[in-house]
């Protein structure tokens, strides 16, 4: 199946930026990667590591390579990357073995390399998947002058962030300890480990009191557990802190807004837990009027119309989300797989429908879009349709 699938990847009327199309530096690596051209951004990153003869250059374009293979799901691939890096504090990988960079200590690895191979081992779901991550949170939080602070941003990209319980960790989120410990709360509630997540939650909040986003978070990890009351109190202070910092009535700002797509998430999550599916609707419409490309408002609120008994309304609240940007919002998986699966509920003919979701959808598809998502069981039948094949 996969090979026939390349059949698509390589159908020229895909809108994808090639190598040539883009600026041969780092800001072309971040069109390609804004794009979705995960193919395009290893090939320019090999470029441009042949080209460079700093040290440092050519491990930082190695990450865009290692970054790529894990939007890719080549995870094997991605470990052999960071495997051929040698020991990270090896003395080929420290500044002092180059005489270009005598004004710097430690280690040329960054922090972020060092937790996206601390990650490796949960993306290939191994049983000790933990270890790496616990063994870095220990190694940042007793020795952080052995890393260069000059850390690459790539992580920042969104998909490599958690999705599975609507975390959002603060940008300014210090040290990167913190960072790490997320990582591992993160995975933890994948795994269904809720109390140990919430033990190492503790501390960082009680480093940012204060914190919508991360007080947020603790609520809906006791979501995820049940425990509907511990979750309400802290989501009532949330929203009583909300409202006390920017009222109603106040002037509008980014910070007044990004505050209320969080209440009216955090109000939607709520009445979700509690079978309140009317209001489920009202608070997810809320967010998308305040932020119209939120595909988790956007997801949700097609939950609500379906268990309020409007299958066709929750199919074309995801339609209308997808339809209105394909090249942006295909890139959340989740909204696929459901509209997929809406179609399953709703149509005899749900392959059609699926048929011409691709033939819409087809050109636009990043790189890594993972297509078991479009659940079709045939896709040789969908090929012999599909435009310019």
């Amino acid at each position: 199946m996969k090979d026939d699938w390349l059949q698509v990847f390589s159908d020229p009327s895909r809108s994808k930026k090639s190598v040539e199309e883009v600026s041969q530096d780092v800001e072309g690596l971040k069109l390609l990667m804004e794009e979705g051209a995960w193919k395009s951004v290893i090939k320019l990153a090999l470029k441009l590591m042949m080209a460079s003869k700093s040290p440092l250059e050519k491990l930082q374009y190695k990450v865009w390579c290692i970054i790529a293979k894990i939007e890719m799901r080549q995870y094997e691939s991605a470990n052999s990357e960071i495997k051929e890096i040698g020991a990270f504090d090896d003395q080929k990988n420290l500044y002092k073995s180059y005489p270009e960079f005598t004004s710097k200590s430690g280690s040329l690895v960054p922090l972020n390399l060092r937790l996206l191979n601390a990650l490796i081992p949960c993306y290939l779901k191994r049983d000790t998947r933990l270890d790496c991550l616990f063994s870095l949170l220990t190694l940042t939080q007793s020795n952080s002058t052995l890393f260069d602070q000059n850390e690459l941003s790539l992580l920042n990209h969104t998909s490599l962030q958690p999705i599975a319980i609507g975390f959002c960790e603060p940008a300014e989120l210090k040290p990167f300890s913190n960072r790490v410990a997320f990582a591992i709360i993160n995975e933890l509630c994948n795994l269904g480990e809720f109390l140990p997540a919430l033990q190492l939650l503790a501390p960082i909040i009680k480093e940012y009191p204060n914190d919508f986003l991360l007080l947020s978070s603790m609520a809906r990890i006791y979501l995820q557990m049940g425990n509907i009351m511990a979750a309400e109190a802290i989501l009532n202070r949330v929203e009583q802190d909300i409202l006390k910092s920017f009222p109603e009535d106040s002037e509008s700002s980014e910070g007044k807004s990004q505050a209320y797509i969080l209440l009216h998430t955090n109000r939607g999550f709520k009445a979700l837990s509690n079978g309140a599916f009317a209001e489920v609707i009202i608070q997810f419409q809320k967010v998308l009027e305040l932020d119209p490309q939120n595909a988790m408002a956007t997801n949700n609120l097609a939950l609500g119309w379906l268990y309020n008994g409007k299958l066709l309304t929750a199919i074309k609240c995801i339609e209308d989300f997808l339809t209105s940007d394909f090249n942006a919002h295909l890139r959340f998986e989740p909204a696929v797989i459901n509209l997929c699966t809406l179609y399953d509920l709703a149509y005899h003919d749900s392959l059609l429908k699926k048929r011409q979701l691709l033939s819409q959808a087809g050109r636009y598809l990043p790189d890594n879009f993972d297509l078991s998502a479009l659940k079709i069981p045939d896709v040789n039948v969908v090929l012999s349709t599909y435009p310019n094949n």
